[in-house]
């Protein structure tokens, strides 16, 4: 992955966190205790875990005092922090059509209705329907999917299509790198990618579950951002945010989790998710950071 990718993520993660009043609190570290308050006239700027044990360290703290699980402020917080502030139209150069919930310029908001000009797509009862919008006279149903899961949002890009929202499937999703047992996550979000070039026939090409609740997703070029918020529960278990593509489960690296050098009251993990839509072979990128919940 490129630096200005890297950057990118960094930057929108940056955004989606600065206001959840996290750098307000003082902070103990693994390695070095500091008792002075946070002075907001000095820079501060967040770094990255350096190992697992300096990760494990500072879960500890807090999950032995029972400061953790806490994600209502936070993701409300970082809903309002992504809320658009202009309002920019856009119109299709071969057809004048109104996009939907678009507020900003060249990035898109998952909603439960998109068109592209010809078709619209839409979520209701937890079953996505394709229909042809244009012309008028030949507008119809075109088809009809039907899905397990609470579907919150939606975005289109070109031949693609994903569905997202809270998983409430919430039984044992994988085995922990140092226990033999099924992990139990307290709140996923439910990810998929579909093929829509046949209308008729949607096809499922990506399935992911990320651990954290769902909180918002912002479409810019052909990378869906999504951010989710977790808990410091269930340890000991796999370092950094989870992470299920189909079967195959993975954490985020210990290297892209990043905190502030402050004290937190009741920390959490805010993950972004960056996923290509229109290159299903191209992993997902992920970064966390620690915020106050």
């Amino acid at each position: 992955m490129s630096k200005n990718r890297t950057y990118a993520l960094l930057g929108l993660l940056l955004v989606s966190v600065l206001l959840v009043n996290c750098v307000q609190q003082r902070y103990q570290t693994t390695q070095k205790i500091n008792q002075d308050f946070f002075e907001p006239t000095q820079e501060l700027k967040p770094v990255n875990f350096r190992s697992e044990q300096e990760l494990t360290a500072f879960i500890n703290q807090y999950v032995s005092r029972g400061s953790f699980d806490r994600g209502i402020m936070a993701k409300g917080a970082l809903a309002e922090t992504m809320a658009p502030a202009a309002v920019d139209r856009n119109t299709n150069q071969e057809r004048d059509f109104s996009p939907t919930n678009n507020q900003v310029a060249n990035v898109d908001e998952a909603d439960l209705i998109k068109t592209d000009g010809a078709y619209i797509y839409t979520i209701t009862d937890n079953t996505l329907y394709i229909g042809k919008a244009y012309p008028g006279e030949d507008a119809h149903v075109v088809s009809t999917t039907l899905f397990d899961q609470s579907i919150s949002n939606l975005v289109v890009k070109g031949n693609y299509l994903a569905v997202f929202g809270q998983n409430y499937n919430n039984g044992p999703i994988g085995f922990g790198l140092r226990m033999m047992r099924p992990i139990r996550l307290p709140g996923s979000t439910f990810f998929a990618v579909y093929d829509v070039s046949n209308k008729e026939k949607p096809q499922q090409v990506k399935q992911y579950i990320f651990e954290g609740d769902y909180v918002q997703a912002r479409m810019i070029g052909d990378y869906l951002y999504l951010v989710v918020t977790s808990g410091f529960s269930d340890w000991p278990r796999p370092l950094g945010p989870m992470i299920l593509e189909g079967t195959a489960q993975r954490s985020v690296p210990v290297s892209d989790v990043y905190y502030f050098p402050i004290r937190y009251d009741y920390p959490q993990f805010a993950t972004i998710h960056a996923v290509k839509l229109t290159d299903q072979t191209q992993e997902i990128t992920s970064k966390a950071m620690v915020v106050e919940g």
